[in-house]
C-alpha cells in the first residue's frame, strides 16, 4: 500500500506522519521492518529502497518505509516514478510505503500523477482558514487538558496568525503556567517568548547589518529550533512591521494601530520601536524579498536554510 502525503502546511503532514509510524511501531515493535529513506540527504536511496521491499523478513511483521523529499530526486525520476506505478506495492496489504512531501508539489508532474491515482491513499495538507485554525487551537487546548474562553481565544488566535510551528511551540509553555489560558498569562509569557530574539533578527535584517543578523540566527538554531518555524516567525514578524508602518503613514496612534491591525499590543509596540530605525523603501524591498523566498521554499523549490541565507546575503 502506498499512502502520499503532502501540501503546503507541512506541520500537519509531518503530525499525519507521526501518528502513521507511531502505529506501526506500537504493534510491530522489532523495529527490523520500519526504515526511512530521504532522497535528497542520501544520494543513493532509490536502490536500498526497492532491496527493502525485496528482502524477505525474519520476522512476521509487515514493511513500512517512509520516502521523504522525493520530489528534489531528479536524477531517478524516472525510474522512482515506474517504480511507485507498480501495482504490486500499491495493492500489497504487507507492505506499507508512505511518500512524504513537506511542501506543495507540481500537480502536473508525472511524479504527481504516479501518486495521485487509485489504489494510493493521498492525503493534502492545506493552510488552516482563519476559522479552522481557531478551531484547532481550541481543540489543541483541550487535547492538551487545558481551557480557554472565546475572547481570549480570539487574541491568541490573533497573535499566532494562523502559524502551526508557533502555536505548537508555544502552546505546551501557556499550559504548564497554568491549564487555563488567560490574557495575562499570554501577556506575561507569550509576550516574552515571541521577544526571543525574532525582533531583534527582523532590525537586524532590515537595517542590513548582516553580522547581528548571522549571530542572532544562529543563536536560533542552536536553541534548536526548527527551521520552517524560524521563517515563519521571520515572515510574521516583516508583516507586521509593514502593516504597522502602513497605519502608522495614515496618522494612527499605537491605539488606534492595535485596533484597526487585530495585532498583541506587545506586537504594536515592538514594531513601531522598529520602525523607528528603518528606511520605509528598504523595508518594502526586503518585504518583497522575503515574500518570493517564503514561496519558493514553501513549494520545494528552495530549502528553509537557503531561504534565510539567501534573505541576509541580500538584505
Amino acid at each position: 500500500m502506498i499512502i502520499f502525503l503532502y501540501g503546503p502546511e507541512n506541520f500537519l503532514a509531518r503530525r499525519r506522519l507521526e501518528e502513521i509510524v507511531g502505529k506501526y511501531k506500537a504493534k510491530h515493535q522489532s523495529g527490523l521492518n520500519f526504515q526511512i529513506f530521504d532522497a535528497e540527504a542520501e544520494e543513493d536511496f532509490f536502490e536500498p529502497l526497492k532491496n527493502f521491499f525485496r528482502s524477505v523478513s525474519m520476522f512476521p511483521e509487515k514493511k513500512l518505509a517512509v520516502l521523504k523529499n522525493a520530489v528534489q530526486a531528479k536524477r531517478e525520476s524516472g525510474g522512482l516514478v515506474s517504480f511507485l506505478t507498480d501495482e504490486k506495492l500499491a495493492g500489497n496489504e504487507e507492505n506499507f510505503l508512505v511518500v512524504f512531501e513537506g511542501g506543495a508539489v507540481d500537480k502536473k508532474s508525472d511524479f504527481f500523477k504516479a501518486l495521485n491515482r487509485r489504489g494510493v491513499k493521498s492525503e493534502e495538507f492545506g493552510k488552516l482558514p482563519p476559522v479552522r485554525f481557531k478551531e484547532w487551537l481550541k481543540e489543541e487546548i483541550t487535547k492538551k487538558g487545558g481551557e480557554i474562553n472565546d475572547r481570549v481565544l480570539n487574541e491568541l488566535s490573533v497573535i499566532f496568525d494562523g502559524n502551526l510551528w508557533l502555536a505548537s511551540n508555544e502552546l505546551d509553555k501557556l499550559l504548564a503556567f497554568s491549564k487555563t489560558i488567560t490574557a495575562e498569562a499570554i501577556e506575561a509569557l507569550l509576550a516574552s517568548s515571541l521577544k526571543l530574539n525574532i525582533f531583534e533578527t527582523v532590525e537586524a535584517i532590515s537595517r542590513g547589518d548582516k553580522k547581528k543578523a548571522w549571530k542572532f540566527l544562529h543563536e536560533h538554531l542552536n536553541q534548536g529550533e526548527d527551521l520552517n518555524y524560524l521563517v515563519s516567525m521571520i515572515s510574521y514578524q516583516f508583516r507586521n512591521l509593514v502593516l504597522v508602518e502602513d497605519l502608522r503613514s495614515r496618522g494612527l496612534n499605537k491605539p488606534a494601530i492595535v485596533k484597526k491591525s487585530g495585532l498583541h499590543p506587545f506586537v504594536v509596540e515592538k514594531s513601531l520601536n522598529q520602525l523607528v530605525r528603518v528606511d520605509r523603501k528598504y523595508l518594502r524591498k526586503i518585504y518583497g524579498l522575503l515574500n518570493d523566498l517564503e514561496i519558493e521554499s514553501k513549494t520545494g523549490r528552495t530549502d528553509p536554510q537557503t531561504a534565510i541565507d539567501l534573505l541576509v546575503a541580500q538584505a
